[in-house]
């Protein structure tokens, strides 16, 4: 059977055999809708229990997740991203640099301590106070 479909034989086509004598064409449909409204069912099924792990795996890492909230005008350390001053006995970060604004929860935009712009905005997740 394929697709609720049983395979005929061209032969078949002309030559009526027992097989072919004793499909129903509307008893077939018939079953092959209910099985798609079946299939229908376990898609939806399977589709909130998987909404439902999203929401649970977002619940338990948001639980462990600590925010970092910076004010504007908190002076921050920006972590080394560029792979050529990125080596073992460099420091991670680096800076100081002032918090300008404060785009979206985690999202800054930067300045030099004289008041330069940084180009970029910075995720929280990248930054760290600076206590100096």
């Amino acid at each position: 059977m394929a697709y609720g479909m049983e395979v005929v034989l061209p032969l078949e086509t002309l030559l009526p055999t027992p097989h072919s004598e004793d499909f129903d064409f509307e008893g077939n449909t018939a079953l092959v809708a209910e099985e798609f409204d079946f299939t229908e069912k376990l898609r939806d099924h399977a589709n909130r229990k998987h909404a439902a792990y999203q929401q649970e795996v977002g619940r338990g890492y948001n639980k462990n997740v600590w925010p970092r909230p910076f004010n504007v005008g908190d002076l921050v350390l920006c972590m080394v991203t560029e792979a050529d001053k990125l080596t073992k006995l460099n420091e991670p970060y680096e800076g100081p640099y002032r918090v300008a604004l404060k785009i979206r929860h985690g999202v800054y935009k930067l300045e030099e301590m004289d008041g330069t712009p940084i180009a970029n905005p910075w995720n929280a997740q990248k930054l760290q106070k600076f206590h100096g």
